[in-house]
């Protein structure tokens, strides 16, 4: 019954052909878990010390909520924790050490946030910290070395913001860094580090992210050493509600989503897949790259085991998708997986020691159902 939770993953035996190659289809296996305890869309997760916390949310009747609950995989169930101070859904968390930092988010009368708060997992404790410097939702955050990076948002006049912001939280204070080229906001944020730079600085890389109702297709690099912005190559077209990977060779991934109809025509779901290289500093072309099975957007997106995974989403059909396919990089191609149990959009998703959690998410309503995804190695191979 246990196989599927956060024990670490199967090890194939040593000197095995196996080794180095990743896992088939048919290795991976969803299982069901704890059901949440009330429906859910829209929530934050995050892992302490392999523990999977969830906080906020919006419910059944789109209130934001202040619950905090923590996952117990040995039991399979929910715990209920002390409530933030501030009901929030869609708010942006970062782990500093045993401490989970909220920032913004969407509160009461769907108005963006400012405020921060600090749960002490060990303490089990909340606490108030320095505010933003305004409300703002849709934030793209990280952390490195001890500082978080807060970047863009949407403030109360739903306008996109170019802010970039980093907070210490030893000092409890927001400093504000050179602000973004292209304001925007839902972007996504990655810093990288790799090895062929040796002498290069972390960068943060943002891309792509929304401007009210539109797309933003720049691609934009913030490097912390000379604190100066410069454009990359633009994604290669807009689209929305895609899945954002990082590979393990440090390369960007987009994957699905919604592209943007031109004035004449109509928004379309896409497969397509487009990589972009930090090393080349370009795009990959139309030829080395695989377009998915399936056009989806608003799905679960992941790298478990290797191997890009997709699960669930919007597509075409006039219901949300239960299907699951999985990148192959040595036989180049996408497989099908097991579909999931409940089909939904709009989850929550998190991996944690090599098994994707599929929190949540919308199926005409919010659904409060909680899977994984994980790999169950055959004896026989």
């Amino acid at each position: 019954h246990q196989q599927g939770k956060f024990s670490p993953a199967e090890k194939n035996t040593p000197g095995s052909a196996r080794a180095m190659s990743v896992p088939s289809a048919q290795e991976f296996h969803w299982q069901s878990l704890a059901r949440l305890s009330s429906s859910r869309v829209y929530h934050s997760l995050a892992e302490v010390g392999g523990q999977l916390y969830m906080l906020g949310g919006c419910d059944a009747a789109g209130r934001p909520t202040s619950y905090l609950e923590l996952y117990s995989p040995e039991v399979d169930q929910w715990v209920s924790l002390s409530p933030m101070p501030t009901a929030r859904a869609g708010a942006a968390v970062v782990v500093l050490g045993k401490q989970l930092l909220v920032v913004g988010g969407v509160g009461k009368q769907q108005r963006p946030l400012k405020a921060v708060e600090v749960y002490n997992t060990e303490e089990g404790k909340w606490r108030k910290r320095c505010s933003l410097r305004e409300e703002l939702m849709g934030l793209a955050i990280t952390v490195k070395d001890g500082r978080v990076f807060a970047v863009g948002g949407m403030g109360p006049d739903l306008m996109p913001r170019s802010v970039l912001q980093q907070y210490d939280l030893r000092k409890d204070v927001w400093a504000l860094l050179p602000p973004m080229p292209t304001p925007r906001y839902d972007t996504s944020i990655c810093l990288q580090g790799t090895k062929i730079y040796v002498a290069a600085v972390k960068v943060v890389l943002c891309a792509g992210g929304r401007q009210c109702k539109r797309t933003v297709k720049a691609l934009e690099v913030f490097d912390m050493d000379s604190r100066a912005w410069s454009s990359l190559p633009s994604l290669p077209c807009k689209r929305s509600y895609s899945g954002v990977l990082w590979d393990s060779m440090g390369r960007l991934c987009w994957l699905g989503g919604l592209r943007q109809g031109g004035t004449h025509q109509s928004s379309k779901f896409t497969r397509n897949v487009n990589i972009f290289d930090p090393n080349q500093g370009s795009w990959l072309g139309s030829e080395d790259t695989i377009s998915m099975k399936t056009k989806r957007a608003d799905f679960a997106a992941a790298i478990v085991r290797g191997r890009m995974v997709v699960a669930g989403g919007l597509g075409h059909q006039p219901s949300v998708l239960d299907t699951a396919e999985a990148f192959h990089p040595e036989k180049r191609k996408w497989e099908c997986l097991a579909p999931m149990a409940t089909p939904r959009c709009s989850a929550s998703t998190i991996v944690i020691r090599d098994r994707l959690l599929v929190v949540g998410g919308v199926n005409q309503v919010p659904s409060s159902a909680h899977e994984i995804l994980y790999v169950k190695e055959e004896e026989n191979l």
